[in-house]
Order: C-alpha cells, then sequence, then structure tokens
C-alpha cells in the first residue's frame, strides 16, 4: 500500500512540475516578446517546455520573431525570411523558397505532409514520428537556420495528439509561406 502511495505521489508531483516548468518558460518568452520595440504578435508558440524555440507574428510591423528559451529573441522582418521547410523525422517534407513556388516530397498534400504514401486513403501506413519541426532560414549570416520543434520523442503519425500538431505546425508553415510572397 505505501508502495502505490508513493509511487502515485510522484507521478503527481512529476506533472505539477513539468506544468510549472511550462508557465515558465511562458513568462520568460512572454517577458522576451514584451521588449522587443514596437512589436506587438498576434500568434504566438511557446515551444516546448524546457527551453524550447518559440515564434511570435507580428502582421502590422511585417516582423517575426525567434523565441529562445532562456528568454532571448531575434527579429527579423518578413524580407529576411529566406525558406521555411516543414520537417518529419529529419525531413524536409514541404519547403518554399523566396521567388519558388511551394515544393513538396512524395506524399505531401496540405496536412497530409505527416503521413506517407496516399494520405486520401482510409488506409494510412503507421509510421513512427520521432520529431515534427520547421526550419526556418533567414538572410542572417552568423545564424541562418533556426528549428522550431513542436515534437519530440516517440509516437505513431496517426496518434491524436500528432495529427493535431501536424495541423498547427502546418498552420504556421502557411504563415511563413505567405510572408515569403509578400
Amino acid at each position: 500500500m505505501g508502495l502505490l502511495f508513493f509511487i502515485i505521489f510522484a507521478i503527481v508531483g512529476l506533472g505539477l512540475w513539468l506544468r510549472a516548468r511550462e508557465k515558465r518558460q511562458i513568462r520568460v518568452q512572454d517577458f522576451a516578446i514584451s521588449s522587443i520595440p514596437n512589436f506587438n504578435p498576434e500568434v504566438k508558440y511557446y515551444g516546448l517546455a524546457g527551453g524550447g524555440k518559440g515564434l511570435a507574428i507580428d502582421p502590422i510591423s511585417k516582423r517575426f520573431a525567434i523565441l529562445n528559451g532562456q528568454g532571448g529573441s531575434k527579429t527579423f522582418r518578413y524580407s529576411e525570411l529566406v525558406q521555411i521547410d516543414a520537417v518529419r523525422n529529419g525531413g524536409s517534407m514541404l519547403q518554399t523558397r523566396r521567388g519558388n513556388e511551394s515544393g513538396a516530397t512524395a506524399g505531401a498534400v496540405g496536412q497530409g505532409w505527416l503521413f506517407s504514401g496516399d494520405t486520401r486513403s482510409q488506409k494510412r501506413k503507421r509510421e513512427s514520428v520521432n520529431k515534427l519541426s520547421l526550419k526556418i532560414y533567414t538572410d542572417d549570416v552568423m545564424h541562418p537556420v533556426h528549428e522550431i520543434v513542436f515534437f519530440d520523442g516517440k509516437a505513431k503519425s496517426t496518434d491524436r495528439e500528432i495529427e493535431k500538431l501536424g495541423k498547427e505546425i502546418d498552420e504556421w508553415y502557411r504563415r511563413f509561406r505567405t510572408m515569403l510572397a509578400e
């Protein structure tokens, strides 16, 4: 009985600790955003808990910010964006470059980039997903590539969490694709 109580206590404690860590990251990144002059983002992504990079977009000033998990940030004008890639397990599935049409690798259609094979079929190949991210390429000579991770773990491509994250990444990808078109 004592061991069961200890296990339950440990699980609840770990959950509370993870939630507090996530809230701290949100506060730190909100502070970083508030310190950017004349920047009022309409959409934000805070990154993975524990120091992941986040994003914020201010369509009025036509700028976006890449937030590091430690409270710093780097802002870019839309014109400084060079390329955006939606990445699954390290391989680019969708890619758009400034001045070019978007390109998609085999099996990547809309949000279907998350799955392989025929995405319209009811039979989706159950592939393991280890990492989902966006790679943002800018004209910054010192730090041109920024990877924003949405998932880092292990799951099946048909899991609800992965499907939800795939939709979120697709929304962010489309936002950056719109920036490239301006």
